[in-house]
């Protein structure tokens, strides 16, 4: 049990410690692979605001966060990737914080953010809310999503099977007890953790 445990907090240490680069205009964090350097992941953070508080309207809520959210990381691999300015600030960062050589950088960076540009649509496919913050107290819903090569392939095996009738029950699995409507305050969900990165 102690060893789980340990290991458990090792991970958490070492994503803590994962490089990482946030777009100042969209918000959108690339995630690096501590070890190659290479971009193993993206997130975009949105709110909504509450009106009410109950269930229905957290539920609400969330889904604009969502497409907000969405919105910001479409736009980042879209138009902002390509610009020049970017490219420069992720090297910046890379270096700073992997201490690779600038030219290995300069390389690695290049062919990751065309990745990421030509596979953009196949990438937005792959979303998945990584976790939901309830602040009912200041009414708002905070919703962070990513996108890794992890979900791409999950979310075209899924299509796949639907297109294949094997499932025809419909929906995504429904309301998992999400949100709660009771008591105030903040509450937060996580409903993916970081191995989804690899």
């Amino acid at each position: 049990m102690k060893k789980l445990l340990l290991l458990a907090m090792l991970a958490i240490f070492s994503f803590a410690e994962q490089p990482q680069y946030e777009d100042p205009l969209t918000g959108t964090r690339l995630i690096f692979h501590p070890r190659t350097g290479q971009v193993v992941g993206m997130e975009a953070s949105a709110e909504a605001e509450l009106t009410f508080g109950d269930r229905r309207d957290i539920r609400i809520a969330t889904k604009k966060a969502v497409l907000r959210a969405k919105a910001s990381l479409a736009k980042f691999m879209k138009e902002r990737i390509k610009t020049k300015e970017v490219s420069e600030e992720i090297v910046k960062t890379m270096i700073k914080q992997t201490g690779q050589s600038e030219e290995a950088t300069r390389k690695t960076v290049q062919v990751d953010t065309e990745k990421i540009e030509n596979s953009a649509d196949a990438l937005l496919k792959g979303v998945v809310v990584k976790n939901v913050k309830v602040n009912k107290g200041e009414k708002y819903v905070t919703v962070t999503i990513m996108t890794t090569l992890k979900t791409q392939k999950i979310a075209d095996q899924m299509n796949n099977r639907m297109n294949r009738n094997l499932d025809n029950r419909g929906g995504y699995g429904g309301n998992r007890g999400g949100y709660g409507s009771q008591g105030g305050g903040s509450q937060e969900y996580r409903l993916h953790n970081e191995s989804m990165y690899y």
